[in-house]
């Protein structure tokens, strides 16, 4: 079958620009994470979880999503309209955080004080959030330089910071760090922020809103249920185990999940451009050309951890962290999945079918949700839930790639060659699994 989809500078400079940024940046806590494990204890990890998963959620609500839709925008008027839209949403958003804060300080004892760093929260809510928006800003205006160079500048301040604040005894260094590692970036992209308010009125902003109001009505509810679906089970898992075991989870799911995040930095920005603005025909080449690069990693990745995990974890991180091994095992298949059709899951928002995306991260929340309550209050092992977890993470996944297929009109031959290729790693990982648990 001959490619209509010839790779150009058009796509490949962008991409490689990116690319070899994120690799870069993600290089940074991947690397980071091996020599932190041996000066914070999985009980910080299992805080820092907490935490970021907190701040994950509310990040999702802060902008309504609005900044998603700085590169659709149709002109750099319009571009402006939507970053400032954002940046008052966000700023509403986090002095009413502030506000519950301090206002359950003068409450009795309460869910809110048990959070932890909860001071720090807002704050840290809000450098994110116009940290995002600065991104939006400059992926419209394609400056791919800039993007890696702040993404890269955000891991080396986390890095340092977290470092330096492992000397400083009752703090946790990596919930600091990661704060100073956001906020030093968003300070660093301040250079243009002032221009963004150039031309801009109510009028423009009310227009701004109107347009693209699908993105607070179906991409915001769609983003919090799977932005939920992720952060929340961890959440659930500290009410039914130890805070060392939340340490292990969120350690593990870190790690596992530095690819996809390498894959989003570079070729999910770049593939969410290009499908907004090419015709259908070629962002399916497109995407195929990305499905084989992000297949051949995750197998290759796939045959390292079912045959290596544990010791190779135990070896890296220190025999403490042995246990993560058993866990990354449970969770491969959502990993590779995710792997494979993240970058290609912006599909949704560039062609307008955020109703689609709504539901499957339903269907997630329902799932993952589930397994986490239902297998803390039937008193089953951490592994267990993990298991179940991985195991509703799954499905929902390997229906989202059947459908981002099926909306790209990727050709019959290459969609069945895929799902075949996916469905027979997961049949080696049931087969392992089932010999060593069940």
């Amino acid at each position: 079958m001959k490619n209509s989809l010839v790779p150009t500078s058009e796509v490949l400079r962008p991409i490689l620009t990116l690319g070899v940024g994120a690799v870069v940046a993600q290089l940074i806590p991947f690397v980071m994470s091996f020599i932190l494990a041996r000066l914070y204890s999985p009980d910080d990890f299992g805080e820092l979880g907490l935490f970021i998963n907190y701040a994950g959620i509310l990040l999702i609500l802060a902008s309504a999503r609005y900044e998603l839709a700085i590169v659709r925008a149709r002109s750099d008027t319009e571009a402006r309209a939507v970053a400032v839209l954002s940046i008052c949403l966000v700023v509403a958003f986090c002095v009413l955080l502030w506000l519950v804060v301090g206002v359950s300080d003068l409450l009795p004892s309460n869910y809110v004080s048990n959070i932890p760093g909860r001071y720090l929260l807002p704050a840290f809510v809000l450098a994110s959030a116009l940290f995002q928006i600065q991104l939006g800003v400059r992926n419209y205006q394609e400056r791919y330089k800039s993007i890696t160079v702040l993404t890269i500048s955000r891991n080396v301040i986390q890095a340092i910071s977290r470092l330096l604040l492992s000397l400083a005894h009752g703090l946790n260094g990596l919930i600091w760090g990661a704060f100073a590692g956001v906020g030093g970036a968003f300070l660093l992209s301040l250079r243009g922020f002032p221009g963004l308010w150039r031309g801009t009125s109510r009028l423009r902003l009310a227009a701004a809103a109107r347009r693209y109001a699908n993105f607070p009505k179906y991409v915001l509810p769609s983003s919090l249920l799977n932005t939920l679906s992720t952060n929340l089970p961890v959440i659930l898992f500290a009410l039914f185990f130890a805070e060392r075991q939340v340490g292990y989870f969120t350690m593990t799911t870190t790690l596992l999940y530095l690819p996809v995040s390498l894959l989003a930095a570079s070729i999910g920005q770049v593939f969410y451009k290009k499908a907004s603005v090419w015709e259908l025909g070629k962002v399916a080449d497109l995407a195929w050309h990305i499905l084989r690069f992000s297949g051949i990693l995750s197998g290759v990745a796939f045959a390292i951890i079912l045959s290596a995990g544990t010791p190779l974890f135990a070896f890296l991180l220190g025999d403490e962290w042995r246990e993560i091994g058993g866990y990354a095992t449970l969770l491969l298949p959502w990993f590779v999945l995710v792997l494979c059709f993240s970058p290609l899951s912006m599909i949704f928002d560039a062609k307008d079918h955020q109703r689609t995306e709504m539901w499957l991260n339903v269907a997630a929340f329902v799932c993952r949700t589930l397994a986490v309550v239902v297998g803390g209050h039937a008193a089953l092992s951490a592994e267990s839930v993990v298991l179940l977890y991985a195991l509703g993470s799954i499905v929902v996944w390997f229906v989202e790639g059947v459908i981002i297929m099926r909306i790209l009109r990727l050709h019959r031959a290459r969609m069945a060659a895929f799902l075949s290729y996916m469905s027979l790693l997961l049949l080696v990982w049931g087969i392992y699994i089932w010999y060593k648990y069940i």
